[in-house]
């Protein structure tokens, strides 16, 4: 079996650049994707020796960067943006460069598996059960976004204009597309239809991003998706903090970072850079300020309370039946 994980960073004038960055593209930006691409490659490399890894980009890497990626086996490959391309007015137009690169690797190069990261992920441990799943189906990550969610609703509402969609669309991530060739052929001839149809209507909202294709497209042949929340798990640790001890407990392979491009992410590419190697799974929770994995000293004194409490309580009702039975007597 051979396997392919890559990341797609495109650079493209009066674009904006992660919305976690909040800044059109330049160069301070772009070294900083160029770190956290270096990071999300080598953490995946370092867990999972046998797979080939690459960075697919649309602008010239300085020799500084080209050393250090060919000296973490990274492959950097350049590929015009000639696909999925939008109006600079959509906000999340440049991540449809991934869309691009996807179609690209699927359609030309020979692997067996795909899977498809964000700059901002950092791998832990082994594909081995992920790419086992990718035998099934598309693995693709659900944000778990009730019906009223404001980022769902928009999509849901949004399909609408473009097709009579009546069933409620599941909202999937874009971090994370893993699978075997010939569904991925599939999944992306349907991002393409999806995509077409899109660029010809003016009334879309313009902060629709590569999610909307993704969900759609997944919606489209949804028989063949599999959640892939068991080995990828989104974590927000920023001022919005929404993380879990499933790096842990029931662990997950890939963490997704979107609030740490600019912190942990550059902490690990410093550390790399320096030891080649990455740190341990708990200094790295560490780094990215993941929760505790067991209870505060606080809730355990109050589970302790409790339990002395249901002691005395039962010995108590005890003791009142004891009595009453030898009135009775």
């Amino acid at each position: 079996m051979s396997y392919l994980v890559f990341n797609a960073l495109a650079m493209k004038e009066n674009y904006k650049t992660s919305m976690q960055l909040g800044e059109n593209c330049n160069i301070n930006i772009l070294e900083k994707y160029l770190k956290n691409a270096l990071v999300s490659l080598a953490s995946a490399k370092q867990n999972n020796p046998d797979i080939d890894v690459q960075l697919y980009v649309n602008f010239e890497v300085s020799e500084k960067y080209k050393l250090q990626f060919e000296q973490a086996e990274v492959m950097i490959k350049k590929s015009e943006f000639e696909t999925f391309v939008l109006p600079e007015e959509y906000q999340w137009a440049i991540a449809f460069y991934k869309l691009h690169i996807l179609k690209y690797v699927v359609e030309n190069l020979d692997y067996d598996k795909y899977m498809l990261l964000d700059t901002d992920t950092y791998t832990v441990s082994n594909f081995d059960d992920l790419w086992n799943e990718c035998n099934s189906g598309i693995l693709l990550f659900d944000l778990d976004h009730r019906l009223s969610h404001p980022d769902r609703k928009c999509i849901i509402d949004n399909i609408k204009i473009i097709g009579d969609y009546k069933d409620n669309i599941i909202h999937y991530g874009g971090e994370f597309i893993a699978g075997a060739r010939e569904n991925l052929k599939i999944f992306i001839k349907n991002c393409s239809f999806i995509f077409d149809k899109m660029a010809l209507i003016n009334n879309l909202d313009r902060s629709l991003g590569d999610e909307f294709i993704i969900s759609l497209a997944a919606h489209l042949m949804k028989y063949n998706i599999i959640r892939a929340n068991r080995y990828i798990y989104r974590y927000w640790t920023g001022n919005f903090y929404l993380a879990s001890t499933n790096f842990i407990n029931n662990s997950v392979d890939i963490w997704h970072l979107p609030a740490e491009k600019d912190n942990g992410m550059i902490w690990m590419y410093k550390y790399y850079i320096k030891n080649k190697s990455f740190p341990n799974i708990k200094r790295s929770a560490k780094v990215f300020g993941f929760p505790r994995t067991s209870s505060s000293m606080e809730h355990k004194m109050f589970k302790l309370k409790s339990k002395i409490y249901n002691i005395i309580m039962n010995y108590r009702i005890k003791l009142k039946s004891h009595k009453l039975a030898h009135r009775k007597l």
